[in-house]
């Protein structure tokens, strides 16, 4: 039990960080408490929160893995704010802020009606391309920012325009929007239209004004299995094609197959093609995230053959700790590794990639920085200093990288030039990064 006789809460979040072997993290939004809180595995019915993060009205809250960013939902506050995820804390600074100016404003529609502005929000949605969706409620629409660092959105659906909050009931139009999900790909969009008794699909791409191509529910307030009364949210289990809806004022969830649910692969592969003929755009990248076959102390061993073709990223390490530093691989030790033209290495300067056979580099080397090691990199100044990271050990040939890219984890801004000079020892790589003054 939650020892907390003001808990109330309006939306919970598993959280899974991508890292082999970490901690499950549970974010409960306590609404009547005004807080945000976080439980670790394992959870029991004596579990006490080892973080509780002060936010008036807490609604609900998302996590981004991907861009390291945990967004919270404030309804009362006509806002949506963003934290870094890694080492969250009650003393943490804002990342961004939507649907105000001032961290000190809560106005609804402050400056009217517009793509910035935010009018009792309930739910953020994250894409798959670094955007995001908020279900702004009592505007009767949900935005879409094709950013999650923009806080003007570039999309609306349920409204013909930014400055409209007008109520409907066709197939573009919204009635207190309370909540939805993402398919599994991020192209189908369904949305919880609650006071219009309905469920409505939208398909990618986003467009303003666009029409929803599937409702579920005849429109009419009821008990029927067809029917809904106020359904608050929606979740889907794309394992077994079915979609669970919680119809809150008939006290119940409601679940059934939807044939049309994207499903993901049960097994990972590392050798997937891109959906089309034609190159997607970097933003586009198929993340492409190691599992240990073996650990050995903190070492991660992968027996696999890795073939990281066009347009996908080989994660070694996003800099998500989970919380804990303990949870980070000091080494990864890979069988065989073929990188393609405009494939990359993701990986941090504290991480050592061991290759013990055949291995083919074409692509690009990205190194995320942690903020010890990008202060240092800020500090240095002159175009005399450089600073030399012995990565990779090789008992084998290997063609030379297109680029490195090196990356400043808290600000996601590169530090250095994007070419970088690289020496070849007898068995390891080291990348000589020259900073400019």
């Amino acid at each position: 039990a939650i020892p907390s006789s003001s808990f109330l809460s309006w939306g919970a979040h598993l959280s899974k960080s991508p890292l082999p072997n970490s901690t499950t993290q549970l974010f409960i939004a306590d609404y009547s408490g005004s807080r945000l809180l976080r439980y670790s595995e394992p959870f029991s019915t004596n579990s006490t929160p080892n973080l509780s993060f002060p936010f008036l009205n807490t609604y609900s809250t998302a996590i981004d893995y991907s861009s390291n960013l945990i967004f919270i939902v404030g309804y009362s506050q006509n806002r949506v704010v963003s934290y870094f995820l890694s080492n969250f804390s009650v003393t943490s600074t804002p990342v961004s802020i939507f649907g105000q100016n001032s961290f000190t404003s809560y106005n609804p529609n402050s400056g009217g009606t517009s793509a910035s502005s935010l009018y009792h929000p309930t739910k953020l949605l994250v894409g798959c391309q670094n955007d995001v969706f908020i279900f702004d409620t009592a505007n009767n629409r949900v935005l879409y920012y094709n950013n999650n660092r923009n806080t003007t959105a570039t999309a609306v659906i349920g409204q013909n325009s930014f400055s409209t909050g007008s109520t409907g009931s066709g197939p573009n139009q919204l009635n207190n929007p309370s909540g939805g999900v993402l398919s599994y790909d991020c192209k189908e969009l369904w949305v919880t239209d609650s006071y219009n008794y309905r469920m409505l699909k939208f398909v990618s791409p986003w467009r303003t004004g666009m029409n929803a191509s599937e409702q579920l529910g005849d429109g009419r307030r009821g008990t029927g299995i067809n029917q809904f009364n106020y359904a608050q949210d929606i979740a889907l289990d794309t394992i077994n094609k079915r979609m669970w809806i919680v119809d809150y004022s008939n006290n119940r969830v409601v679940g059934g197959e939807v044939s049309t649910i994207p499903v993901p692969s049960s097994t990972p592969s590392f050798t997937p093609s891109p959906s089309s003929s034609s190159s997607p755009s970097n933003n586009n990248r198929e993340i492409i995230e190691l599992n240990c076959d073996e650990v050995i102390g903190r070492e991660c061993i992968i027996t696999k053959d890795l073939n990281i073709k066009n347009y996908q990223s080989l994660l070694l390490n996003n800099n998500i700790s989970s919380f804990n530093d303990s949870y980070y691989y000091s080494k990864y030790v890979v069988k065989s590794l073929k990188l393609e033209d405009t494939s990359e290495i993701i990986m941090n300067t504290e991480q050592n990639l061991v290759i013990n056979q055949q291995t083919q580099f074409n692509g690009m080397l990205k190194l995320t920085l942690t903020p010890t090691t990008a202060n240092a990199l800020k500090q240095l100044g002159g175009n005399d200093q450089i600073l030399t990271l012995p990565l990779i050990d090789y008992n084998s040939r290997f063609g030379e990288f297109k680029d490195v890219v090196i990356i400043d984890n808290d600000s996601k801004e590169e530090l250095c030039e994007m070419r970088v000079e690289e020496r070849y020892g007898d068995r390891v790589l080291e990348v000589m990064i020259r900073v400019g003054g």
